[in-house]
């Protein structure tokens, strides 16, 4: 019975412990750059359009879905089959580099001239990716940004790799 409550004692220091740290008025630690990349590749996967959209800035969307060239079902296109079967979207980051202060002010004076609404941009990188699948492969430029809640791909919503 001792055993026990100390062992219940211990527990609870630990989960107040733990707590205590996660009650930071600080923003938590950013994720990774290529966080955006993972999320972009397995929506790609499970044919998700909307978890792929989301990928990118609210008003890239709105300029997705009111252009001519809307797919509702997206991400059944980009990705690839032959032969039977599906391939597997996935990239390698092969450069980044993080933008400075400047860099980051320019991103948001061009975004704010581009659609007229202010961002929240707290890191930005330029990234070269190549993106592959079964026996294609490309590279792009990328911007990938953080805005204090997830990190975001930064231009119009890719509709083609290949």
């Amino acid at each position: 019975m001792r055993k026990t409550k100390l062992f219940i004692l211990l527990a609870l220091t630990a989960c107040v412990t733990l707590l205590a740290a996660c009650g930071s008025r600080e923003n938590p630690p950013s994720a990774h750059y290529e966080a955006v990349l993972d999320t972009l590749v397995s929506a790609v996967k499970v044919h998700d359009t909307s978890s792929y959209l989301k990928c990118f800035t609210p008003e890239a969307r709105e300029d997705y879905a009111a252009s001519e060239t809307y797919d509702p079902d997206l991400t059944e296109k980009l990705a690839l089959s032959g032969e039977g079967k599906e391939y597997k979207l996935i990239y390698s980051t092969l450069e980044h580099s993080e933008l400075d202060s400047s860099g980051i002010a320019k991103l948001k004076k061009d975004y704010a001239e581009r659609y007229r609404k202010r961002i929240e941009i707290m890191k930005a990188y330029e990234l070269k990716v190549e993106f592959s699948s079964g026996d294609k492969s490309t590279q792009k430029m990328l911007t990938v940004f953080y805005n204090g809640i997830s990190w975001q791909i930064m231009g119009d919503v890719i509709e083609s790799y290949f």
